[in-house]
């Protein structure tokens, strides 16, 4: 019902035929993707990977305090066939035949009944200004290296857009479309796969991708979607982003679209959070009502985790 809400907007798009959605290769050979007016890295992957790593210090106090947010509450549950607790009536007639295994005890154990995605803005305003790309590369490695201590599910993609084969007419220029390029979204990680080699090196080629523009309202709306279907009882999306919704069309129907999008995700049963990257922390909070501010690469991980525990109210 809430999609249908969001399809009778006023977000216009002149043409879909076109939109991709890759795998990132585990390879630094990702030549289709780029684009002339960014030049890549001629580190290999798994250096650009280890770099990232490696900036961020010293992980493990902050690891566990990171990952016990995101743990669900405890629950209780009973174990049967004990030699000793809690009597269980039920095994009460065992006894006849022999087998005094007839107590139950309680145990605690925490579940892990969370899935989180994350969502990384790469466009060309990411790479231009400050290096924010890195910065948010470098929060989604500090995310991914905290959750490996839990049994949360996670998943990791990145939005862009890419050049049309087929130029588009003038005249769709005079309609107030939201979007006129094609959608490029890259896949990192998904839900079921393990932080492994593959993923890592699948990481550390984001810097040979294309950074072209972005529609963020129709990638959060995608990643919303991905999330509903996941069966876990709460659902995270992070977004990674600088705030500025920028497309060959208009830019402020992007933007209408965008708080639609947020709004309308809790009530899909998402918890929309934007994350800040650089300085753009006035242009995100106008999208997203909660956010953290990363504008430091310098105690990262502290940041993150007091902004975490605010957004999180725990």
């Amino acid at each position: 019902m809430h999609d249908k809400a969001l399809e009778r907007s006023d977000y216009l798009v002149y043409d879909k035929s076109e939109d991709e959605m890759l795998q990132v290769p585990e390879a630094s050979n990702a030549k289709k993707y780029s684009v002339s007016r960014y030049k890549g890295d001629n580190r290999s992957q798994e250096r650009v990977f280890s770099d990232l790593k490696r900036s961020l210090g010293s992980l493990n106090t902050v690891k566990t305090k990171i990952a016990n947010m995101f743990q669900a509450k405890v629950f209780e549950k009973w174990l049967n066939d004990r030699d000793q607790g809690k009597i269980n009536n039920r095994a009460l007639a065992r006894v006849q035949t022999g087998n005094n295994k007839v107590f139950k005890t309680k145990i605690a154990s925490k579940e892990s009944d969370t899935a989180i995605m994350f969502l990384v803005d790469m466009s060309f305003s990411m790479v231009r200004e400050n290096d924010r790309h890195r910065m948010a590369f470098q929060s989604v490695v500090l995310f991914l290296e905290t959750l490996k201590l839990t049994r949360i599910k996670s998943a990791v993609w990145g939005y862009t857009t890419k050049i049309p084969t087929k130029r588009p007419s003038e005249e769709c220029y005079s309609v107030e479309y939201g979007r006129v390029e094609p959608l490029m979204t890259y896949i990192f990680k998904k839900f079921d796969e393990a932080y492994s080699k593959k993923v890592k090196n699948r990481i550390g080629n984001y810097i040979n991708l294309s950074h072209v523009e972005n529609c963020d309202g129709e990638n959060v709306n995608l990643a919303v979607r991905h999330l509903q279907t996941r069966k876990e009882k709460r659902k995270i999306l992070f977004v990674l982003c600088d705030g500025y919704v920028c497309s060959s069309a208009s830019s402020k129907v992007g933007e209408d679209y965008l708080k639609k999008v947020v709004e309308n995700s809790k009530k899909r049963g998402v918890e929309v959070i934007g994350i800040a990257i650089g300085d753009a922390v006035k242009k995100v909070s106008q999208f997203y009502p909660k956010h953290i501010v990363v504008n430091d690469v310098k105690n990262l991980s502290t940041k993150l985790f007091e902004g975490l525990r605010s957004v999180l109210k725990v």
